[in-house]
């Protein structure tokens, strides 16, 4: 016979289970390669250098998705970012940093834990989610920062 307690913990992981596929299969976001399509970018930064002159140089509206291979939801939500950057616009561009290869940036950034995106305007941070968002919200929001 199985406790109640038992059953309530195989329960809670049969349930994360069902999350992670819905988000994206097995959901690892390992530092993605850059991306460009008609719809705009995706860049892969490494080391705090790259990610600081990056920031200081975005004139147009512009985000920061901190992540970590080991985050199934941080897969979900740049798995979602992937399929729709051609509806952000020609324009839209997002910088990846995998935290766990880049830990002075980790540091440096207050990121603490993953997923976080930080939005940015003319240079100048104006947003920061510091959790999961579902897709249809990322969607909505990424469309309208980068086109509004």
């Amino acid at each position: 016979m199985v406790s109640t307690f038992t059953g309530k913990i195989v329960a809670g992981l049969g349930a994360g289970i069902v999350l992670m596929a819905i988000l994206g299969g097995t959901g690892c976001a390992s530092t993605p390669a850059s991306m460009t399509t008609g719809g705009g970018r995706i860049v892969a930064l490494s080391g705090l250098p790259q990610v600081d002159a990056a920031i200081a140089s975005g004139k147009a509206p512009f985000i920061v998705f901190y992540h970590s291979p080991r985050c199934g939801f941080c897969g979900g939500m740049l798995k979602g970012m992937k399929r729709d950057l051609p509806d952000f616009g020609a324009k839209a561009l997002i910088y990846t940093v995998d935290i766990d290869s880049n830990t002075d940036v980790r540091d440096s950034k207050d990121i603490g834990p993953v997923p976080v995106v930080v939005f940015y305007k003319n240079g100048h941070e104006v947003n920061r989610w510091r959790t999961f968002r579902p897709a249809f919200v990322v969607r909505k929001t990424l469309k309208k920062f980068f086109q509004g």
